[in-house]
């Protein structure tokens, strides 16, 4: 058995990647967590472990922001 990491900031791309290998074991997830914004509108934007959500912070002042 081999091991590859991947990193992905799209959750449709990883969703589409797991549902393209059925029956893979998929053990490495990414936890909720505060990441820098892929839209690149705020600081900061939270990861809930399987998605982007409107919670963003900049300066440290959360507001709300649809991805």
């Amino acid at each position: 058995m081999s091991y590859c990491e991947f990193y992905l900031n799209d959750a449709a791309v990883l969703r589409d990647i797991v549902s393209a290998s059925p029956g893979r074991l998929w053990s490495r997830i990414v936890p909720a967590v505060w990441l820098a914004d892929p839209s690149g509108r705020h600081q900061l934007r939270y990861w809930d472990g399987s998605m982007w959500t409107s919670s963003v912070s900049d300066g440290g002042e959360q507001s709300e922001d649809p991805p």
